[in-house]
């Protein structure tokens, strides 16, 4: 696995969380007041990721994760985070921050 450098600095308002992803669309409330999230994919399988404003289920046309990567996203003003894993599991862990 490539080790990356982030400039990316946990948010107050929120922890981390674990998301034990399968082949049904999972969703978890993230922290309002941050601009920023950092997802880990630790798992062995490919994730389809989407954060909404309110409920809205992943689908597997949704933003890929691959197995083993770190990515840090903005995210606007959106509450939810969902996953969904169709070809077996995955677990993310999603931390709000701010930075890239």
């Amino acid at each position: 696995m490539k080790v990356q450098s982030f400039n990316f600095c946990p948010h107050g308002m929120g922890t981390t969380q674990t998301m034990n992803v399968t082949a049904a669309s999972s969703s978890i409330s993230v922290s309002s007041g941050a601009p920023a999230l950092y997802i880990y994919n630790a798992g062995t399988g490919l994730a389809f990721i989407r954060w909404s404003q309110g409920a809205s289920p992943a689908v597997a046309a949704d933003l890929p994760l691959p197995a083993g990567t770190v990515q840090v996203f903005a995210k606007g003003p959106a509450d939810t985070f969902s996953a969904i894993c169709p070809g077996g599991t995955a677990t993310l862990y999603i931390t709000p921050g701010a930075g890239s």
